[in-house]
């Protein structure tokens, strides 16, 4: 047997272990001693769990975030937060996010360890929409003879669910339910109809649907009333529509003429009529109802035939400042004539540094480096939703230029022949500019009173905190918080930069100083010293 002085062993199992130690001489002689090991569990590793409060609710909705779950505690030195909306804050406790608008949110917190190593999970916050409440009520004047007024309220809806329940009542205490109902009104005046919606959620509308109906002597003459209902299953591919006006009534009497324009200048008659349109796009059709007492109607409705493909930014103001929250809203509006005719969507941010930043449909990575379509394969689609919201922070100045356009399936806008080639919509841009630091506006305004002061000439101020102007003849460039191209003010030359509050107004004012031996110049938020 080999003689070895030293030896490892492995433990599997925690808990208590002794060790037992027999040596033995070359006499035979032999002696033992024992040591006891204590095997530990290994430590935790980082994990992130947090608590959100509450997890769904109409809007605005206001989640307070808890991370007192993440574990261990003694070993996390950053906790931060950040919402699929933009929202950002960091903390451990306590931090909230307001949600205003209706949509489902991801919620992400990441954990940083003292080690470094960074852990993150998610949780969804849903804000729920409140249903809209629509009806019409047919007629909306009536006679004791024919005292029925019918009510639809078809045109109701829940952007984010299933109108469920619908809630007449009128002024006169009459109470009515259903989507389609009808009621009767016996003494002559006027009567307010009221409805209210509850979606699948439980929320009420967020209005309340009002109708005003008249009752009249029997001996008046009533106007007809003119409906137009519209089948465009073909308008797509044959650009052909029909229209009927069978729904159309007269009270006291008939409908005798029934007359039709569109805003192509085309003229029909007739109850019901089809009429084909020679170029896509939308188009108004007036229809004019003659009852026999030679009164009349109308009703319009506008009708979009042919194919459509659309796309636009709405919400996206020309400049923003620092705090001021950023929303741009995207609206889609897709409408092809078959699935050989599918298209990609795509989307992309320049930034100021001149990159392109392309939307993704990642919650957790909304925009890319990579050239990647946001959208694929879409034949009918029509929806707005927010693209970007958040709080403009400093260090953000600069243009960033929208871009959105709809290419033929499977295309790629940058392409031998450029977008023009695989080009199936409008190319959308818009841009915005971003202040890089508080305040701008108002020390924007600081310089240009310098050129009003006759001190300095040809003022311009950037976004990004660089400016120009004239002194003395010589342009001199710089950028706010750094000396411009002139020498440091100590030898004689110019400097603009952030100060504190030289005035005592609560806002870090401009320091411009310019030196050339003799001549001294300082200028602060609205005096000189």
């Amino acid at each position: 047997m080999p003689i070895r002085q030293k030896a490892s062993l492995t433990f599997n199992d925690t808990g208590t272990h002794t060790l037992t130690l027999t040596v033995i001489d070359n006499d035979g002689e032999q002696a033992t001693a024992e040591q006891t090991v204590v095997v530990e569990a290994p430590p935790p590793g980082l994990m992130a769990a947090f608590r959100a409060t509450p997890t769904e609710g109409e809007a605005p909705l206001t989640v307070t975030l808890d991370a007192s779950d993440s574990a261990p505690q003694s070993a996390i030195s950053q906790y931060e937060w950040n919402t699929t909306d933009g929202q950002i804050t960091s903390g451990r406790t306590g931090e909230t996010f307001t949600f205003t608008d209706p949509g489902k949110y991801l919620i992400t917190l990441t954990i940083t360890g003292k080690d470094g190593t960074v852990k993150n999970t998610q949780k969804t916050v849903l804000v729920k929409a409140k249903p809209v409440a629509r009806f019409i009520a047919i007629p909306n004047v009536v006679k004791l003879s024919s005292p029925e007024v019918q009510l639809d309220a078809s045109d109701s809806f829940d952007p984010d669910g299933t109108v469920v329940d619908y809630r007449w009542t009128t002024s006169d205490a009459q109470k009515a339910s259903g989507k389609i109902t009808s009621l009767f009104f016996k003494t002559e005046g006027q009567y307010e109809i009221e409805l209210v919606v509850t979606d699948d959620a439980g929320l009420k509308s967020i209005n309340i649907a009002r109708q005003t109906i008249t009752v009249v002597p029997e001996e008046a003459q009533l106007h007809p009333v003119a409906i137009i209902d519209v089948d465009d299953k073909e308008a797509i591919l044959q650009r052909t529509v029909k229209f009927s006006a069978k729904r159309s009534r007269d009270i006291d009497g008939k409908i005798v003429q029934y007359d039709w324009t569109s805003s192509d200048n085309q003229k029909a008659s007739g109850e019901d009529i089809s009429l084909t349109f020679a170029e896509n796009g939308d188009y108004t059709i007036t229809l004019t109802v003659t009852d026999d007492d030679g009164l009349t109607a109308q009703e319009d409705s506008t009708i979009s035939v042919g194919e459509r493909v659309i796309v636009e930014f709405q919400g996206l103001k020309p400049f923003y400042e620092v705090g001021e929250t950023l929303k741009v809203d995207l609206i889609e509006d897709v409408q092809v004539k078959s699935r050989f005719d599918r298209v990609d969507l795509w989307v992309g941010i320049q930034i100021p540094n001149g990159n392109v930043l392309f939307k993704t449909p990642l919650p957790l990575k909304p925009f890319d480096i990579a050239a990647k379509p946001f959208k694929a394969s879409l034949e009918t689609l029509n929806v707005a939703h927010r693209l970007l919201e958040f709080e403009v922070i400093p260090g953000l100045g600069g243009e960033y230029i929208l871009y959105a356009l709809y290419v033929r399936e499977g295309e790629t806008p940058f392409g031998e022949g450029g977008y023009q080639a695989v080009q199936r919509s409008n190319l959308a841009r818009q841009s915005t500019i971003l202040a890089n630091f508080a305040n701008f506006g108002l020390h924007q305004a600081e310089l240009e009173a310098l050129e009003a002061s006759d001190l300095v000439e040809d003022v311009i101020v950037k976004a990004n905190g660089e400016f120009s102007f004239k002194f003395e003849g010589i342009t001199h460039y710089g950028k706010l918080g750094q000396i411009t191209q002139g020498m440091p003010p100590s030898n004689g030359g110019l400097n603009i930069q952030l100060i504190d509050d030289a005035n005592d107004d609560g806002i870090p004012d401009l320091e411009f100083t310019y030196s050339n031996g003799d001549k001294q110049i300082y200028y602060y938020l609205g005096f000189y010293e």
